[in-house]
């Protein structure tokens, strides 16, 4: 999602395109990668929230690219990463608008 997201979206675009019915954004383990890496090659500190909005919005728009905004959902799984003191805080201060 940072060094190709336009690889990611035509990856979202193909599924939505081939008619599939949920398209997920494949963020399980962000928060430990972040976690781990703290920076992702030359890119600088990233937050694992930064590349679940990023997942998102990609997975959002190769659904409405396809002409299926109102057919296909988009599925968002921050896994079992979030049930840390660092995710706990991080996922209570965001809102389901911020989606």
């Amino acid at each position: 999602m940072v060094s190709s997201p336009d690889y990611v979206l035509s990856v979202h675009r193909r599924y939505a395109e081939a008619d599939y019915d949920v398209i997920s954004t494949n963020t399980q383990g962000l928060l430990t990668h972040c976690a781990l890496a703290r920076t992702l090659d030359g890119y600088g500190p990233v937050h694992w929230m930064y590349l679940s909005w990023s997942g998102i919005g990609l997975a959002r728009r190769a659904v409405s690219d396809a002409g299926r905004a109102d057919e296909c959902a988009v599925a968002f799984s921050p896994s079992g990463d979030i049930d840390t003191p660092e995710g706990q805080r991080t996922w209570t201060s965001v809102t389901a608008s911020t989606f």
